[in-house]
């Protein structure tokens, strides 16, 4: 708006705006946090399930390793065969 030939800008109640903003600032930041926080879980628990996982597949493969060799060595194609 144009009062006696200069620009002028009507005038804000800054405080009441910031205290909002402010507040909303803070909520979103908590809320925020506490998605970060879930998800961080998230991840752990499936960084853990891998790891079970992973160690069961070591497991059956040694078990299946160890079947085929007293397999192979009742066979008489083994070390202690005669």
């Amino acid at each position: 708006m144009r009062v006696g030939g200069s620009l002028r800008v009507p005038g804000h109640d800054l405080r009441r705006g910031l205290a909002a903003d402010l507040a909303q600032l803070i909520f979103d930041f908590a809320a925020a946090g506490a998605e970060r926080a879930i998800e961080r879980n998230i991840e752990v628990a499936q960084i853990r399930a891998e790891s079970v996982e992973s160690a069961g597949d070591r497991f059956l493969r040694a078990g299946e390793t160890i079947a085929q060799t007293l397999r192979h060595q009742l066979s008489g194609h083994g070390a202690w065969s005669a």
